[in-house]
């Protein structure tokens, strides 16, 4: 049951997607993701209604709406032809796992014996190197030879397999308050699993895949409808697994981040933090 769920809801995000990369020009994206967090609160207004995560739920949602609006004025806007606009596009992923890393952290640190709130450094140092192995904001272009004005950011099919592989990993090992170890790690597959399959294959479409399917999945979460709309995964969590998949992301972004070092171009700029702050050390 639980499986057919998960193929279904990213099987419509997959169709969500594919809407709004053939929706032409900028309004009709802003119609879309200012009408959805619009129509939602109108909804959570409702006596009996529900949020999960309260108002920093909702605020989260309405950021990742802010960010499909983002995309798409890049897109439509020629806003990517301007340095501002590429800068706020990679601080806004940039934050989005900084902010991560800091709860993974924060998690591991509050732990006791007698409670655990998950968590793994292991994982958290995986998240570190994927912000120092980020491509600069020049690497957010437009491909205007398609009609559709994809967006595509060049961070790499490495780079993209650490950061879905980082990001289960986060949902499945840390344990918010009041929640049973690993219960969304269903849910976390339903929002990694549509970009990666929309990319096919080229990691500059990803950000633009996910940026568009995540609101939607984030909407199914925090209106909290439950079973079967939202089932949770039960029996999935185990320590050991957490601990191992902590492993596997951190073992992807170090070798990631050593085929950009030895991938550079000679004489090129650096492409990444990472490479601004070897370059330095190497130059002395």
């Amino acid at each position: 049951m639980l499986i057919a769920w998960i193929a279904i809801c990213a099987a419509i995000l997959v169709g969500v997607a594919i809407f709004l990369n053939r929706l032409q020009g900028w309004w009709g994206h802003v119609a879309v993701f200012i009408g959805i967090p619009a129509l939602l609160l109108a909804y959570w207004m409702q006596p009996g209604s529900n949020v999960a995560a309260g108002t920093f739920g909702y605020l989260k949602f309405v950021s990742v709406c802010i960010g499909g609006a983002l995309i798409s004025g890049l897109r439509f806007r020629n806003w990517a032809d301007k340095h501002g606009w590429r800068l706020v596009a990679y601080l806004v992923l940039f934050i989005n796992i900084l902010e991560a890393v800091g709860f993974e952290i924060l998690d591991v640190m509050i732990s006791t014996p007698e409670q655990s709130f998950g968590g793994s450094l292991l994982n958290a140092g995986a998240g570190a190197l994927l912000l120092l192995t980020q491509a600069y904001p020049r690497f957010i272009t437009v491909n205007r030879d398609d009609a559709r004005n994809p967006l595509e950011y060049d961070l790499g099919v490495g780079w993209v397999l650490a950061y879905v592989v980082w990001n289960f990993t986060f949902v499945y090992g840390t344990i918010p308050p009041e929640t049973q170890p690993g219960q969304w790690a269903a849910f976390a597959i339903v929002h990694l699993l549509p970009p990666l399959l929309l990319m096919g294959g080229n990691g500059a479409r990803f950000i633009q895949a996910r940026t568009y399917t995540l609101p939607f999945a984030m909407a199914l979460y925090i209106t909290n409808p439950g079973a079967p709309w939202l089932p949770v995964a039960e029996n999935w969590h185990s320590p050991q697994i957490a601990l191992a998949l902590g492993a596997v992301a951190l073992l992807m972004t170090v070798a990631t981040a050593v085929m950009m070092w030895r991938g550079r171009p000679a004489g090129e700029a650096p492409r990444t933090l990472l490479e601004s702050l070897l370059g330095k050390l190497v130059k002395g």
